[in-house]
């Protein structure tokens, strides 16, 4: 790593399902997923289980399905709730 060149570290979860099914559409075992994005098989072991991923492993492993990056990445469950409530909902009637 270049002298103050900083790394990402910040992990994300994916959503294993999504990225299951766009292996299996590009007809790829966790291998072939794996080799085309670059990935150790640790990292691999880590994409298939669902435990948090670097956003560059992410951004790969986005780039060899041919898709973004926002397409496979598992969103926390309360940012859904809060973006379904109405925002004067409490006391209307």
């Amino acid at each position: 790593m270049r002298q103050g060149a900083s790394r990402v570290t910040t992990n994300i979860s994916v959503n294993v399902e999504a990225v299951n099914g766009l292996r299996v559409r590009a007809v790829w075992t966790w291998s072939e997923l794996a080799m085309k994005a670059g990935i150790s098989p640790a990292t691999r072991s880590k994409l298939r289980s669902g435990r948090p991923l670097s956003v560059r492993t992410i951004r790969a492993v986005a780039k060899a399905l041919d898709v973004r990056a926002s397409e496979i990445v598992q969103l926390p469950k309360e940012a859904g709730r809060a973006s379904e409530r109405e925002p004067n909902a409490v006391g209307a009637a």
